[in-house]
């Protein structure tokens, strides 16, 4: 009888540290499981964000392209019109070498006449 209770103590010491190592072990894997909660719900916010800011960058690039094309059709359009004044300038000063040269002409005639 004395051995048995003594049985049943070492046996009810052995029951009580594994009890209180299995609240250990629960007590680290819930710790363990809400740091991990909470890294997962840091990367999920840090996920969205970055999302949201590519989005956003998506929208400048593009507004950017849009206004990369309009530059270009007006720097086209006035490459267009600088040609169109030289044509025009060209034509004037063609005509002005004309005049000139009937002008001088004239004066030549008029100035072998007297």
């Amino acid at each position: 009888l004395y051995f048995q209770s003594q049985l049943a103590e070492a046996s009810a010491g052995k029951l009580a540290a594994l009890e209180e190592d299995r609240t250990c072990v629960v007590r680290a894997y819930n710790d363990r499981l809400a740091a991990l909660e909470g890294k997962l719900q840091s990367a999920r916010a840090a996920l969205e964000e970055q999302e949201a800011t590519l989005g956003e960058r998506d929208e400048e690039v593009e507004r950017a392209e849009a206004e990369a094309a309009a530059l270009e059709a007006r720097r086209t359009a006035l490459g267009e019109e600088i040609n169109a004044e030289r044509g025009g300038i060209v034509g004037l000063m063609r005509t002005h070498h004309e005049r000139e040269r009937t002008l001088e002409d004239t004066l030549g005639t008029y100035e072998r006449r007297r």
